[in-house]
Parts: C-alpha cells; structure tokens; sequence
C-alpha cells in the first residue's frame, strides 16, 4: 500500500508505463543479495506520551448465520453478499483481520491528529475498545499475527508492536526513520518483520522482532511502494518505483525472482498457485499503471495479463486458496479475478480511491476501504 496516496506526502508521483505483456522472460533473473545493516534517516521530532492501558477485550458474538463461512472460491462467487459496511467516523489508515470464536475483527488504524488503534466487532458494527491513544502518528499500515495477540504499526516514523489484549506497546529496538512506507508480518512460519522503505536506496529489511535485528536486508535502488507475503508464509513479494519486483525465500533469506520494467509499480501480490491455473510455483501478480500481470514464480515466465481497471491499482490480494486475486483501484472499483482463467468475476464500487483489500486468513471474508470509509467486508452463500 503505497504512502504516496496520503496527503502528507511530500511528492506526487504518477505511474509511468503499464506493464507489457510481451516483456521477455530474459528480464526476469535470480539473484542473491547478502545481508547487511540498513541505516535509516534520522531521529523523529515527534515525543509520545505514555497512555493508560485499555480494558480486557470484549467477547464477540458472531451470528449462528455467519459461522463457518466457506472460503471464498471461483465456482461459488454468484453467492457472494455483504457482510458489512463499517462507518469508522474517522479518516483510515489501514486495517487487519483478527480472529475471534467462530469469525473475524478487525482492527482499524485511524489516520487523524489523535491517531489510535480501535477494535471492531464487524458483526454489530461498532468499535468496541480502542488503545495507542496519541502513541502513533499517520499511520501507514497495521498488520496482525495469525492468531491476532500482536499489532504491529508503521506511522509517520516508527514501527512499533503491540499487545493487543493488555494495548501495551511492546519493546522493540527499532531505529526510527521519517522514510517508512510498510510493515508487515508473516500468516504462517518464520517469527519475523518486514519493513518496507521510501528511501533513495529503497531498502526492504527482514528483522527479528525480538532483538530488533536485521536478518537481512535488500535494495530496490528506489523507494519501496509494497510488499505482501503468501499465505504460507514462505515468500515475501516487495515492488518499488523504479518498476523492480523481488520474492525472497523467507527461511532462506535470499531473491527466488527478480523483475525489472520501467514505471512505478503501484502494489503486489503474491499467493501459492491453484492445480487449475497450471503454473509451476507460486503467482506473483504486479500492478503498474492500472495493468495486472500475473507471472510463474517457478518459471520466471509471464502467466496472463488482466484488463479492465481505468485507475492505477493500488491494493490487491490473493485468497488464501489462490483462485482469486482482489485488486482495488484510484476510481474506487474493487475486482474480483478469476486466476486460472483471467476471467472478472465480480465488481464493486466505492467512493473515493480504495487504499486496501484484503482476505481473511481463511477466506471466507474479503474486505476493502478508502481513506474516508466506510471499510466494506462480504462474505459467500453456501
């Protein structure tokens, strides 16, 4: 989710070229970058205050009609309903999933001059607790740990974690920078965090959450504009805007596949490919200039090429079963792909340019928003 959606940005920026589907499968190279120790830019000016901590969280109480969803999937999409709109009240930062008895929450990060964390029952439609008061700044991207007891947030210089259960922010060695764009944590697998940097050098660090370590660290050359693990947690996809796509081996810290084309690359996505699809290793879906390709993680080879969005797309994902691909865009029209075929699926509208979409860790949900709100989540019919 690029940072230069905000209003606060320094810079404009606009995507140059949209991706060619003809682009050779000799621009696509292996490589390996070593670990090093990235220097973020300097110290903040801002001073947070300490806050008190928020009560216990609540019980959720999800309707018997909304339990055991089934997961999103191409045969079944003619089902699909709204579960909810939420009305956050507030300009959104970003969002996550977190699991409860027999659903989903979601927690919302608010981007206003009293930025917080605020808890959602999606179900009753309404914020049940809120934390991290005052503690965060313009927040860019929240993310939560697959069984959702941390936070983690990248404002306007700082990543912080989180305890989402006692809203105590948790200790981390993190230097700060006024250059950060992402942070992310992986569904599944390896205990670490991925920052995504708007440095000159474009830095992507992999750091041990508890030391604040780097465990490795790669360059784009250009400012990083999105990163997006699998489901499985195996691999982590990184674009920038100089148009480089990186997938790194998380266990073993290195590029499986490197991609190079002129132009802003405007988000990515990255998920394990479904039989149907045919491809040999996981597909990696790039978006530059309002185009979406999908190529062969295993092969190196472009896979399909999907049409139709008239804006730059600036979040998508995966479901979990890789069927689909959510792509949203600058106009505010969220699609539905089928992968194997290439085929839309479905499409929404919402007012104003979708800054996320996102399946629930078991997709059975899909939810997307702008800067404004409401965030929108659906669900399928059995």
């Amino acid at each position: 989710m690029q940072s230069q959606r905000l209003p606060n940005r320094i810079c404009i920026f606009v995507a140059l070229l949209a991706l060619s589907a003809c682009t050779p499968a000799s621009a696509l190279t292996a490589t390996q970058s070593p670990a090093s120790t990235h220097t973020p830019a300097a110290s903040p000016t801002a001073t947070r205050t300490p806050r008190p901590s928020p009560t216990p969280l609540p019980d959720f109480i999800v309707p018997e009609d909304l339990q055991d969803l089934p997961p999103f999937s191409a045969a079944s999409i003619e089902g699909i309903f709204e579960v909810a709109s939420l009305d956050i009240g507030v300009d959104i930062g970003d969002f996550a999933f977190a699991p409860v008895e027999g659903g989903w929450s979601l927690w919302v990060a608010t981007w206003e001059q009293d930025s917080r964390l605020e808890h959602w029952d999606l179900y009753a439609a309404r914020a049940v607790r809120e934390m991290a008061v005052g503690d965060i700044f313009a927040p860019r991207s929240l993310a939560a740990s697959p069984d959702g007891r941390l936070l983690v947030t990248a404002d306007e210089d700082d990543v912080q974690l989180w305890d989402a259960a006692t809203g105590a922010a948790l200790p981390f060695d993190f230097v700060p920078s006024p250059w950060l764009e992402e942070a992310a944590l992986p569904p599944k697998g390896e205990r670490l965090l991925a920052v995504g940097y708007t440095s000159v050098d474009g830095t992507l660090a992999l750091i041990d959450p508890d030391s604040g370590e780097d465990l490795a660290v790669f360059r784009h050359g250009d400012y990083v504009t999105d990163i997006d693990f699998s489901s499985d947690g195996r691999y982590l996809a990184s674009g920038s805007a100089n148009g480089t796509v990186k997938v790194i081996d998380v266990a073993g810290l290195h590029e499986t596949f490197a991609y190079e084309e002129s132009g802003w690359v405007d988000s990515v996505a990255l998920e394990g490919s479904p039989p149907a699809a045919g491809a040999r290793g996981h597909l990696l879906a790039i978006s530059t200039g309002g185009a979406i390709s999908l190529w062969d993680g295993g092969t190196g080879e472009l896979h399909s090429v999907l049409g139709g969005h008239g804006s730059e797309v600036d979040s998508m994902d995966f479901s979990p079963n890789g069927e689909l691909l959510a792509s949203g865009g600058r106009d505010g029209e969220l699609k539905i792909w089928d992968v194997s075929t290439g085929e839309e699926l479905a499409a929404f509208f919402l007012e104003g340019g979708i800054r996320r979409v996102l399946f629930s860790r078991d997709g059975s949900l899909l939810a997307a928003s702008t800067l404004q709100g409401p965030i929108r989540v659906w669900a399928l019919d059995e």
